[in-house]
């Protein structure tokens, strides 16, 4: 089954095979993007899935690249491996309002782990 979401200015209808969790929030425990160049803070997780998370970055990464989403909560290290599926970049107007430079990626995880203690 898939699900529509509305999302940002243009209200594009996004279908995915599973429901989402909206989060849009700092997320509780230590959580990177790691690629084959360096790791990457999670500065905030807009929303997760079974198998699929929004989360904001400093860098833009490349629809298809592999990479690794790592927590660590306490002593428990976790790492995902998952793939970009798709990027997007604030426009520039809101780039110069801010010191930030802020991209929204989406991951797509493979393998038997779940997403839940993301949230929890």
């Amino acid at each position: 089954m898939a699900y529509a979401a509305q999302n940002g200015p243009a209200c594009l209808v996004e279908l995915r095979d599973e429901q989402r969790r909206a989060i849009d929030a700092p997320p509780r425990n230590a959580l990177y993007v790691k690629n084959r160049e360096r790791q990457y803070p999670v500065h905030a997780v807009r929303d997760v899935s079974a198998r699929g998370i929004s989360v904001m970055l400093d860098q833009a990464l490349t629809p298809g690249e592999a990479v690794l989403l790592e927590s660590q909560r306490g002593l428990q290290h976790v790492e995902y491996c998952a793939f970009v599926v798709w990027c997007r970049s604030p426009p520039a107007d809101v780039q110069a309002l801010h010191k930030e430079r802020r991209h929204l990626i989406g991951l797509r995880v493979y393998g038997p782990q779940a997403l839940g203690h993301l949230i929890a």
